[in-house]
């Protein structure tokens, strides 16, 4: 056997390898991409996908035919539409973009993807596939892509970028944050409302105490009296809110006691009746079995109150409100609580009604005090402020359930005592 023959044998030889080796990268790329849990897709400058994993598809719960060929911004959020310009404009220029992107599944939920998109440039006379120049890489590209990246017509001339991107789906740790931040804004506001509260509660003792000093002088007859006593009434509807952000920061002094949540329920069911009108259904489902929890009776009392004034404002045409009772036994954290897992024994207070309900937005901040959707002057935004640091205090947890027309549902879980 010649030289020549050798050289060819060797060729054959090494192409053979490069083959199989191909193969192999083949296999294990595909393999990779479909178990991948991380969303992975390519799209062309325009944005339109041109390739999408079996992680993405399960995510938006549609057919891949349904997400290739189709706008990248078609499943994005309202706000993820408004900022796709420019994230196209930054790979453009940059060649790569990193950030969070808020898709919508056909169910209607959003997601939080973390993503990171490269652009890569594609030779004239090549299919539309990323990050390959060398023939063997080209169709090491093709044949592993085959199943998920459609061929495209050839390039005419000159380069064309595309983009390829992953995102994990960090909607569970996103929502996370968001509570932890939460609750952060709400411990700061809580302890500037009690410094304010202890500071001007002092200065409605001495405003009150001259207003009593000054009426044991005034006669009876006299027209200044009237005066000086709307003025002491005014400190003592001061007097009033300032209770109420002590409550909310859970500085106010409280005495607890052992209570059967039913008897407070039924108490104040009473006042809530006429509180709410005639043309609100106030139905009690009470669980007789019910357990006791610890906690000051008028403070429960004000949450009822508080939660029944919002339930009727949110049903101005009438309506039903439901307050209910029944044992919980919870074997994970209440969501959004900083409590411990495992068993937790817990006593629910549910109010319920059938009004206008709440946007996404507005259940954020319902918690937060001054914050109100009701007009001027018909509002203080301290009702679920209070209702809120009463909760806390009380050591519970509180839930919110509510949707544009379909009425809200605060659901107070208190901790259960056996005793």
């Amino acid at each position: 056997m010649g030289k020549e023959d050798e050289s060819v044998e060797r060729e054959i030889a090494r192409r053979q390898r490069a083959e199989a080796a191909l193969r192999e990268a083949e296999r294990r790329y595909d393999e990779l991409v479909k178990s991948s849990e991380d969303l992975i897709w390519t799209h062309d400058p325009a944005g339109r996908v041109l390739s999408a994993n079996p992680a993405m598809v399960r995510l938006i719960g549609c057919e891949r035919e349904e997400i290739v060929g189709h706008p990248l911004d078609a499943l994005l959020s309202p706000a993820g539409v408004q900022k796709f310009p420019a994230y196209l404009e930054t790979l453009a220029r940059d060649g790569h973009a990193e950030g969070f992107l808020r898709i919508l599944t056909r169910a209607g939920e959003e997601r939080v993807l973390q993503y990171e998109s490269t652009a890569r440039i594609i030779e004239r006379g090549e299919s539309i596939v990323f990050g390959v120049a060398h023939d063997v890489q080209r169709r090491w590209a093709e044949r592993a892509l085959r199943l998920s990246v459609p061929r495209l017509e050839t390039v005419p001339g000159g380069r064309l970028p595309g983009t390829s991107g992953i995102a994990p789906d960090i909607s569970e740790r996103h929502r996370l944050e968001e509570q932890l931040v939460q609750s952060q804004k709400m411990e700061a506001m809580g302890r500037l409302a009690g410094g304010i509260a202890h500071d001007f509660n002092n200065l409605l003792t001495t405003i009150l105490g001259y207003c009593d000093l000054v009426l044991s002088q005034i006669p009876g007859e006299s027209p200044v009296r009237a005066d000086v006593a709307e003025i002491e009434r005014a400190g003592q509807r001061a007097v009033e809110l300032t209770r109420q952000l002590l409550a909310f920061s859970r500085k106010q002094v409280v005495e607890t006691r052992l209570l059967d949540l039913n008897g407070v329920v039924a108490e104040a069911s009473k006042m809530l009746r006429r509180l709410i009108g005639e043309n609100i259904d106030l139905v009690a489902q009470l669980d007789p079995q019910l357990g006791r929890v610890r906690a000051d009776p008028g403070q429960l009392e004000q949450v009822l109150v508080n939660l029944a004034v919002n339930a009727r404002d949110a049903m101005p045409s009438g309506g039903r409100l439901v307050i209910e009772t029944k044992n919980a036994d919870l074997y994970e954290p209440v969501a959004g609580s900083s409590s411990p897992a495992g068993p937790r024994r817990y006593v629910l207070l549910a109010v319920s009604d059938t009004g206008a309900g709440m946007d996404p937005e507005t259940r954020r901040h319902i918690f937060e005090p001054f914050f109100t959707t009701k007009e001027r002057g018909k509002g203080t935004g301290l009702g679920l402020a209070t209702v809120y640091g009463i909760v806390k205090q009380s050591g519970g947890e509180i839930l919110v359930d509510s949707g544009v027309g379909r009425g809200t549902r605060f659901e107070v879980y208190l901790p259960r005592v056996d005793d």
